[in-house]
């Protein structure tokens, strides 16, 4: 991925308990999407256009789970580490973004609170195959970073 970036609202959504990073979790959903440039300002799923069609070889409407793997806490970052998501067999997309989103029971409520958004490097085409998301293995899914005293 050669772009990501934190939803604007995502911190207030973390600080309302809104979204729980926490292992074991399974409301965090990656949402793929063609080519739609995302807003920064977006805060919930319904904010959202362009996303994929879902119902093909293993990807719904809603996203692909994954598994918060830990939080890591350095210096003045916080980075939110995750497991691949992945969507199976006979996939047919052509995926240029990805966002995350928390979800309640369903993926596809008004009030699912979006977390980051992730530019692909231009389009992931996948015919019949698989699509699996991969975190950047020292910044995660994302980085939050406060600024340093003055």
């Amino acid at each position: 991925m050669t772009h990501s970036g934190v939803y604007s609202p995502a911190p207030g959504h973390f600080g309302i308990g809104e979204i729980d990073w926490a292992l074991g979790q399974t409301n965090i959903y990656v949402i793929l999407f063609g080519n739609t440039t995302p807003t920064q300002a977006n805060a919930h799923y319904t904010d959202l256009s362009g996303e994929l069609t879902g119902g093909s070889g293993g990807y719904a409407s809603g996203g692909m789970a994954i598994a918060p793997a830990n939080i890591v806490l350095n210096s003045l970052e916080t980075r939110f580490m995750a497991n691949a998501a992945t969507a199976y067999g006979g996939l047919t997309v052509n995926a240029y973004f990805a966002a995350l989103q928390h979800t309640g029971a369903l993926p596809t409520t008004s009030t699912n609170a979006l977390m980051s958004y992730h530019d692909l490097g231009g389009v992931q085409a996948v015919v019949s195959g698989t699509l699996t998301m991969t975190w950047n293995s020292t910044h995660g899914c994302f980085t939050n970073t406060v600024a340093a005293d003055a």
